[in-house]
Parts: structure tokens; C-alpha cells; sequence
């Protein structure tokens, strides 16, 4: 059987320490526990526990714990895929819970809490609710200011 595309995945982390690196695909990142610094191109920012903030494409980055316990989520959009769905390549977010105020922070924030509620549902039907569940997540992302 052929696997299919997924839109987005996510997995849990706990590096203290991501040395500069970038990627093409999207990435969010969200703290679950402890404190973090990231720094993106030339601006820093300090994420706390439930903090969260969308990496742009090709935007060189780097993490560092801030606090001892760290653990993070990190939700890798596919760039290639959500080009294809908006048309255009011409994809760029402002989503940063610590830089700005934005309702559709909190409703981003449950969408991926119960992506995180999920984990061990990642085959069958509940890979199926799971790509639901990023397909909502992916909306919210691009109907609202965050776009």
C-alpha cells in the first residue's frame, strides 16, 4: 500500500540546544514545558510554556533551553503540498504568541493540543482524524490575520 502525502506531522523534543539550521518546510513551535531562546535571522525571542511561533520557510534559525526541563512540539508543514492547495508560493505567516496578541492564537492553540492528544493515533482511521485535525490547523493558519 502506497503512503500517502501528510500535509503536516509533528513530533516531541527535548534538545537543549539547535545549532543554526533551516528548512524549507514550515515549522511550528510550540513549548510544552520549560523555556526556550530562539533566534530567527537577527531577531530573538523568549518562548515560555505554551508559547508558540510558526518558522517561515528558508529562515535561518536557532534554539537554546532556557530552562532545565525542557520539552517542545514541532509541527512540520509541507511547503511543497501547501503551495499547491493556496496557488501560490508566496507563503508567509506572523504567528508568534510572544511578539503579538491574536485571537486566533487561542483557537491554533486547541487545534494542536489535540493534535498533541493524538500521538499514538498515527495509523488507520486515526491517521485519518489526525490529517483532519491538520487540515483544520492549516485553515486557521490561512483564513485568519496570521496570513
Amino acid at each position: 500500500m502506497e503512503i500517502m502525502r501528510t500535509m503536516m506531522d509533528f513530533e516531541f523534543d527535548t534538545k537543549k540546544v539547535q545549532n543554526t539550521h533551516f528548512h524549507q518546510d514550515l515549522e511550528i513551535l510550540y513549548v510544552l514545558d520549560g523555556g526556550l531562546e530562539i533566534q530567527i535571522e537577527s531577531e530573538k525571542y523568549e518562548l515560555g510554556k505554551g508559547d508558540f511561533l510558526l518558522i517561515n520557510a528558508n529562515k535561518r534559525h536557532s534554539i537554546r533551553e532556557t530552562e532545565e526541563e525542557l520539552l517542545t512540539a514541532s509541527f512540520r508543514i509541507n511547503f511543497s503540498m501547501l503551495a499547491e492547495y493556496l496557488g501560490t508560493n508566496q507563503i508567509l505567516f506572523w504567528c508568534n504568541t510572544t511578539a503579538d496578541k491574536n485571537e486566533a492564537y487561542e483557537q491554533l492553540r486547541k487545534i494542536l493540543d489535540r493534535v498533541l492528544n493524538r500521538f499514538y493515533d498515527k495509523e488507520g482511521e486515526g491517521a485519518l482524524y489526525l490529517n483532519s485535525i491538520y487540515y483544520e490547523a492549516l485553515y486557521v493558519l490561512t483564513s485568519t490575520k496570521l496570513h
